[in-house]
Order: C-alpha cells, then structure tokens, then sequence
C-alpha cells in the first residue's frame, strides 16, 4: 500500500497535461539540423535531454532537411555544403554518404513502406528518390522549379514541395506519372519553408517565413485557409515543419529566434519553445523520433523511438497493429483514431496507451511494459487477457476489460471509465475514483483488496478478495460498493459498521474474508444474488437513491 500515493500521483499527471495535451507522452526526442553550427541536436519535449548528436568532426558542413527511420535505427539529412545526403546512427553512430554528388540538396523526406528515400534538389530543379542505403537513385520530377521543402503522402502515392523562391505548393504523384499540379487554392503565401500533412484528416500545414506564419488547409481545397501562428503568438520564420498528429501537436524551427517551437495542430494552445534560451546557431529542419503505421502490419523487431497505429485516408482499410514477441519498442506504443494494436509479446520501454475509440488487446507476453502502464484513454476499449505488466488504468469514458494475466500492482478506474474484472491475478488493489463504474464478477486479489473512492460504483459478485474500503476519512466520498451472494455475517442491506470483517458466500460461489473500512458518506451494500442484477439495472442513481433511503430509515430508528 505504501506505493499508492506515487501511482494516484502518476495518474493525476496523465489527467493534466491538456490539450496537446492529454498527456505527457510527446515524441521522446526532437531533433533539429543547425545550419550555422553544423550540428545536428535533439531534446526532449520537456526540454531536457539536451544533446549534440552530430558535429564538423563527423563531417557535417551546412545541414538542412532532417528524416528519421526509427525501425531501422537511422537519420538522415540533407547537406548543402557537401552536397551529399549522408545518414547516421540515432545515437549519432556510423556517419556515412548515401547519395553523394548533389547540387543543392535542401530537404528530405522517407517512404519506409516502399524502402525509398526522397530529396529537393534545389539547383538541379528537381526531385529525386533512391533505394534508403543511396542504390538504385532516379529522377521523379525534373524541369521544376527550385524545389526547397517537401513532403509525401505514400498511401495516396503523392509528393508535395515548395519553391526557393515563389509562393506555389504542388504536388503530382510520387512514381513521377501524370502532371505537376499547382496548388492554386492555397493563396496569400510568399516564401514556404516547411510543408507537414495529415492524411487522415486531409489536412496540409506548411510554415511561410515571410507572412511570419504557421497555417494549414483543406488538401481538397475546401474550406478556407487557417492561421494557426502568426508573428502576435512570438512566430517569425518558421522552417521544418513537423506533426505529432496523435497528439494533435506541431513543431518547428524558427530561425529568426533561434529556438525549437511546439504548438497544437488546430492553433489552440500557446506555442511554446522547448528551449527558453536561444540556440547559438541557427536551427533548420526538424524530424520525431516516432514511427507512425497507417495501415495493417506486423512489428517482430525493435523500433529505436516511438511507435504509433493511426488511422489511414478517409476509405483506407481499418488500421490493425500486431506487436509480436521479439519486438522491443524505446519510447512509447500509442493507438489512436478507430485502430487496433494486438501485443501477444515483447516488450516497451514506457507507457501503452490507446487513445480515442482504438482497440489495445493484451493477448501474451511476460513484463510487457517494462517501467510503466498500460492504459485506456478518451472512449478506447482495453481488454487484457493474458500476459504480465505492472499495472493498468481506464481514464475518461474508457472500458477496461480484465479477463486474465497478470497485474503485478494496481488496476484502477479513474473519471467516468468503466471497468470490468473476469479473471486474473492482481498483484495489488482494484481501485475506482471519480465516478468510475467497476464491475468484479472474477479474478484473484488474494494479496489486495478493493477500494471505492469519490462518487465510484463498484459491484462484486465474485473474485478472491483480501480487502475492502469504501471512502477515505480525510474527503467526502459518496462511492458505494454493492456485493451480491448469500450467507453473509451481516444482513442484507447496507453494512452500519465502519470497520469489521465481512464473510460470506458471493454470487459466483467465490468464498469472501474480508477486513472493511468506511469512511464519509461511503457505504458497501448487500444484496442477494437474484437481487444484483435488479440493483445494476438501476443504474448508480437508482442506487445511490436506495442506500439513500436505507439511510433515513436506519435514522428513524435511532
């Protein structure tokens, strides 16, 4: 019990890193090419972990565009002063050439299904792709304009640019088939210095150094054009825009003020830089350690960063994630949108969180989450029903079904989520704040118990349970525990002691032993087990209405 207070601790701070966020699990690195320094650096979001990756001892002379592969352990960048794409290590290992021979090569971006790494190449006036090791390189587009920024959308087989020079965005198809379409609906740019898509929202953002703003569009061309940043939010000329669609956050380099800058997707929240003082250099392209998955696949390896399931294109098949048990995942495994990520195995170094209304399935797999939880957020649905892990939560109107596994300490229910528990082990408590609806009919708590916190409902009718408590003396509680069985120590109805030993029969024919404390305005009920199902039909204002009524009349007696 002494760790309770660090966990409630731990999961208050999910609740209160809003907007961006919901939570405190931004990318776990961004990186940034500094121009002037000839450096490549990184940090984390909360400004810590500061880091020069890179440096003129390994041959880095004026590096501008930046794209990370973190399935396969990789950075790359574009740099102009050599005139070559080079590659490097995510720890800044093994520097080397891949394509060499370049005129002006200004940005970069990854196709890691097709194996394909893409550049501008701004004084060729084209665009270029080769194999990811720099083979097989051929032309997408020529005859173009001084390509600067890009960006590629795989699934709609599609590259998009800015010019150096001209206030155009394009785009045209990515095996350089078909004509290069102007993007004539996007009005009032002057000179675009990052290009970031969102495909499942059909979104285009892009950051113009010269109206000092950070925008976004319809890809359609629908709707009109939003500012999301202007110069009044401290915005002067923004280069290398990145997205962290899942957590609704967007990041840039501003090279006028020389910091890394993170804001919110639809403008929201403040922006803010993730370092107060202002970088020596000046900071150009940016890249997150995140490898997103728009579509169905396997992950069997190690992932060096984060590792997202997202939803696809409007009309895409639905997104279905396997992570199997020879993957090991860095930073972070998130689900979000409508997708679906099933772990029977291997292993994550932080958080597995499921967002939105995805589905995150714990088939198997021993110590899954290596430090911390796993965890159901917004309208997500995590059913657990197998494997080991520390602990588990359901926030907001979120559902977690235990079924089966192994909890080394809590699994607790937290705002209006619901929680429901077949089987199991339970290393530690069962425990519902807020007004979260907790549903016991299994599982093994013979070394915890259960506990009701704030307005929760929490209904028993079978499981191995050690303990129970209802309430907390030091704040007003209202949460009810009702417990359906027979041959009880105490008669039907609510307990009217504040503390004692509760045996019995439950529903389930699971036998009961258990210490209770009440505190506050908190009860534990019980009921028969014809009777449970009556009470839980009632809903928890029905029942709250008949602990309330038992109430008066055990006054009336007095």
């Amino acid at each position: 019990m002494l760790h309770r207070t660090s966990i409630l601790m731990a999961l208050m701070a999910l609740m209160v890193f809003g907007g961006l966020g919901q939570s405190p699990s931004f990318a776990e690195y961004v990186y940034w090419t500094d121009k002037d320094t000839a450096t490549i650096q990184r940090v984390r979001p909360d400004g810590s972990g500061f880091t020069e990756m890179l440096t003129t001892a390994n041959g880095l002379v004026d590096p501008r565009g930046i794209a990370l592969n973190v399935a396969d352990n990789w950075m790359y960048w574009a740099d102009n002063g050599t005139n070559n794409i080079r590659r490097a290590r995510l720890d800044g290992s093994e520097p080397q050439d891949v394509v060499t021979g370049l005129s002006f090569p200004a940005d970069l971006a990854l196709d890691l299904d097709a194996g394909k790494i893409y550049w501008a190449d701004r004084d060729a006036n084209e665009i270029r792709r080769a194999n990811l090791d720099g083979t097989g390189p051929q032309a997408v587009r020529t005859g173009i304009v001084q390509p600067y920024y890009l960006a590629l959308d795989p699934a709609r087989g599609q590259v998009y640019w800015s010019d150096f020079d001209s206030p155009n965005i394009h785009r045209a198809n990515m095996d350089g088939t078909g004509d290069v379409e102007n993007l004539s609906f996007l009005t009032g740019l002057d000179r675009v210095r990052g290009i970031a898509l969102d495909p499942a929202a059909g979104k285009i953002y892009w950051g113009d150094r010269d109206t000092h703003k950070v925008q976004r569009a319809n890809l359609d061309g629908s709707g009109a054009i939003e500012d999301l940043y202007v110069a009044a939010d401290g915005l002067d000329r923004p280069h290398g825009l990145v997205l962290d669609v899942g957590h609704g956050a967007t990041y840039w380099a501003d090279t006028s003020t020389h910091k890394i800058m993170r804001g919110s997707t639809d403008g929201s929240s403040t922006a803010s830089a993730l370092n107060p003082d202002a970088l020596s250099g000046q900071p150009w392209g940016v890249a997150l350690n995140i490898l997103k998955l728009e579509h169905s696949t396997s992950i069997d390896s190690r992932v060096y960063g984060d590792l997202y399931a997202l939803d696809g294109p409007p009309g895409s098949p639905p997104t279905v994630v396997e992570m199997t048990e020879t993957a090991y995942v860095d930073g972070w495994v998130e689900v979000f949108g409508s997708s679906t990520l099933n772990i029977t195995g291997g292993r994550t170094f932080r958080d597995v969180i499921a967002w939105d209304s995805s589905h995150l399935n714990i088939i198997s797999g021993d110590g899954i989450v290596r430090d911390d939880s796993i965890i159901a957020r917004d309208s997500s649905t995590l059913t657990i029903s197998g494997g080991s892990f520390e602990d588990a939560s359901a926030f907001d109107t979120a559902t977690l079904n235990f079924l089966g596994g192994t909890a080394g300490e809590d699994i607790t229910g937290l705002g209006s989520s619901t929680v429901n528990i077949l089987g199991g082990i339970i290393g530690d408590d069962l425990v519902a704040y807020d007004s979260c609806l907790m549903n016991i009919s299994g599982g093994n708590m013979s070394n915890g118990g259960v506990e009701a916190y704030g307005a929760s409902r929490v209904s028993i009718s079978g499981g191995l349970i050690e303990s129970l408590r209802a309430g907390r003396a030091s704040d007003e509680h209202s949460s009810i525990i009702t417990i359906a069985g027979n041959g009880f120590n105490y008669p039907f109805g609510e307990i009217p002691d504040s503390q004692g030993t509760l045996t019995g029969m439950l529903a389930n024919g699971d036998p009961i032993d258990a210490l209770f404390q009440i505190h506050s305005n908190a009860s534990i009920v019980l009921v028969p087990e014809p009777s449970t199902f009556v009470l839980l039909s009632m809903g928890a204002a029905g029942l709250a209405l008949y602990v309330c009524r038992r109430r008066r009349r055990k006054g009336a007696h007095h």
